[in-house]
């Protein structure tokens, strides 16, 4: 039988309740789960700093995090430039992390089975407008943006993307 999540086109429900409850499940345990699946070949986070400057953060730095309410902020669908700015550009991520006060990670996630790469790199190119709006009011240091999704193209780098990673990838790990 063909399956019938692999046509859901409603990204919302799988980031904003699906992908949200597996980063928070066991206490925020699903969020470590998630950041090791965005470390790169070395075994590090990409991250880019204020400037723009690549630099890559050891991943022990969240492991030995004890991730909290108090420690975590987790949004789902954040139209910042609605609620917070005085730039109305509308570029939606659909998961946005702030760990420590300091990490900004931003997710674009996919569940469809198809997706176009000019496509999702105006979006990310969209958000990246929405990210210096948040570095402009908040103490962030770093940035990292990573695109979730199903995997039938089989992307590898898309621009402005720091990781890419799969729903199999997450559920299997989870």
């Amino acid at each position: 039988m063909k399956r019938l999540d692999e046509n859901n086109r409603t990204e919302k429900y799988w980031t904003a309740t699906v992908l949200a409850s597996m980063i928070m499940e066991s206490q925020f345990g699903g969020l470590k789960t998630f950041l090791s699946l965005l470390k790169d070949d070395s075994g590090k986070l990409p991250f880019k700093d204020r400037n723009n400057k690549k630099l890559h953060i050891d991943f022990k730095e969240f492991v030995k995090a004890d991730f909290k309410y108090e420690n975590v902020q987790l949004s789902t669908e954040l139209w910042y430039g609605r609620d917070f700015s005085e730039n109305k550009e509308y570029a939606v991520p659909d998961i946005t992390l702030v760990l420590m006060d300091k990490y900004l990670i931003v997710c674009e996630a996919k569940f469809s089975r198809r997706i176009q790469e000019n496509a999702i790199v105006r979006q990310i190119y969209l958000q990246k407008q929405t990210i210096n709006d948040i570095l402009k009011n908040s103490e962030i240091q770093y940035v990292h943006h990573c695109l979730i999704y199903g995997g039938s193209e089989k992307f590898t780098q898309i621009k402005g993307v720091d990781s890419i990673i799969t729903w199999s990838k997450f559920i299997i790990k989870i």
